[in-house]
């Protein structure tokens, strides 16, 4: 299973918004587990990459910053031209799941899943079901 690292968070959304029972959900479950680890590698290669290219403070060297009133940071990036350059090669990097003998059952259930679904889709959301079709058949 081969994705981009900026669909990973899009596709485990659609995973986890999928009704299924039992075993379906257990094997999605274990998919969503490598989704999510992506996603953790992900965020804290990007704070990385803000501790790179932010200014600092003179004090503790760490990156400056401010609150916003949803808790998030808005952080102070010195050379923004070069934190984008740097923040989209990682998120063009390609994610891969290899589907090793262990992992065959996790896909096929999963895979089946997915692809006989009785969604209904359209719009963005049609156009986003057809990709992340792509990505479990392989494509």
């Amino acid at each position: 299973m081969k994705m981009k690292t900026f669909e990973v968070e899009g596709f485990h959304s659609f995973l986890i918004g999928l009704k299924l029972g039992a075993q379906e959900s257990r094997m999605r479950s274990r998919l969503c587990k490598f989704l999510v680890a992506k996603m953790e590698q992900t965020d804290q290669e990007r704070m990385e990459l803000i501790n790179q290219f932010s200014e600092k403070n003179e004090e503790d060297g760490t990156p400056v910053g401010s609150a916003n009133e949803d808790g998030s940071t808005t952080f102070k990036i010195a050379d923004m031209h070069a934190f984008n350059r740097e923040f989209q090669i990682l998120m063009n990097e390609d994610f891969i799941i290899e589907e090793t003998e262990d992992k065959k059952a996790m896909f096929e259930v999963v895979r089946h899943a997915a692809l006989n679904t009785d969604e209904i889709y359209s719009g963005a959301e049609a156009v986003m079901y057809d990709r992340w079709c792509d990505i479990i058949e392989g494509e």
